[in-house]
């Protein structure tokens, strides 16, 4: 749980050329890697989204951006960690939260 002093986090798969400066209104900016990534390398991807969520809170976003596998998961990693997903979405140049509860239980449905 966060204290009233920590700030919730926006977790960016990569840094590219955007301005995120706007997702600051959400939380304190996390890139999880820079520079140019190897598509295919999903191990990679997951050995640093599970280092990067270490010490994420359920009260974190993900910023939807770049590429997908590597939004994918991040996402599966969170949803595993809390039981749910905060994403960051682009909508008509801002950013709007969305939540995905993802209950547990009978998983057959």
């Amino acid at each position: 749980m966060q204290t009233q002093t920590q700030r919730s986090k926006v977790f960016i798969c990569n840094k590219g050329g955007y301005d995120y400066g706007k997702a600051c209104s959400f939380g304190d900016i996390v890139y999880i890697t820079s520079g140019q990534l190897n598509i295919d390398d999903l191990n990679s991807m997951y050995r640093k989204s599970k280092k990067a969520l270490k010490d994420s809170s359920p009260e974190d976003f993900i910023l939807i951006t770049g590429l997908s596998s590597f939004t994918i998961i991040l996402s599966c990693l969170f949803s595993a960690k809390f039981g749910k997903v905060n994403w960051l979405m682009q909508s008509h140049g801002e950013y709007k939260a969305v939540t995905l509860v993802f209950p547990t239980g009978d998983r057959s449905e």
